[in-house]
Order: structure tokens, then sequence, then C-alpha cells
């Protein structure tokens, strides 16, 4: 419930008025979006500091990935770099989607990229109504 909340709120903060974006990949980054502060704050504030009772969360809602090496007693700057490093990884699979982008940055973060790009048997974005291509994330990068 408490995530559905989040999503609720975060998608009417981003909705009232994001600028169009370039569609050129080279200039896609989630720092220079007008935005990705407010996005930043309000992850944290509706996700919280993860503690063990967490696992496998770490920070402010990172899902450790295999091999990687995370501590619970990580500092608040430690945990706001990896968010902002999650968030611009998933800013670059949906940067095409323009003044959309962020909105859908963070909604993944939320509820996961896969829910809305689709993944394995889930049909694509079967949570935003089949609009948006299948991708999947290999070493933090969009594949086709």
């Amino acid at each position: 419930m408490k995530r559905l909340f989040v999503s609720a709120v975060l998608a009417v903060a981003f909705s009232a008025s994001l600028p169009a974006q370039d569609t050129d990949a080279t200039s896609a980054s989630f720092h220079d979006e007008p935005k990705a502060e407010l996005a930043v704050e309000l992850v944290k504030k509706y996700e919280g500091l993860h503690d063990r009772s967490d696992y496998p969360y770490y920070g402010y809602g990172h899902c450790k990935l295999p091999g990687e090496e995370l501590s619970y007693d990580m500092t608040e700057e430690e945990a706001e770099e990896l968010l902002r490093k999650d968030l611009e990884e998933r800013y670059r699979l949906f940067y095409r989607y323009k003044k959309d982008a962020l909105l859908l940055t963070v909604l993944s973060y939320n509820v996961g990229h896969g829910t809305l790009l689709g993944y394995g048997k889930r049909p694509n974005g079967t949570f935003m109504g089949n609009t948006y291509p299948t991708a999947t994330i290999r070493d933090g990068k969009s594949a086709r």
C-alpha cells in the first residue's frame, strides 16, 4: 500500500509540467533534469533508509545485486549517492519518452523497470497498458 501511495504522489508531482528533452542519447542524463533534485528528495522521503530487516534492500531502496558488497552501516551521503546512481541508470532506459522520462524513471524505481518494460513471461509493459517496448538491462544499459 505504501508503494502505491508513493507512486501516486510521484505521478502527481512530476506530471504537472515537465519540459521536453532532447532525444539525443549522448545528452540523456538524470542529473540534467530540472526536477531531478525533487525526484531524489521524494524517493528519500517515502522510501526511507533501509536497515537489516529490509534485506535485500540497502540505502534508499537499492536492491543488492549479485557480487555487490554493501553494508547497512552506510552513511546517508553514501545511500544518496547509490540512489542517484540507480536513478541515472533507470533514466537511460526511459530518456526517449521525453517529458515522461523522469516520471517513468522514478516510477520504475518504485515498481521495478520490468513492470513497465516487460520481462520474462510478462509481456511488454503490462503496467502501462502495453505502451512501452520491451527492454532488458545488461551492464546498466538498455538492450534491444
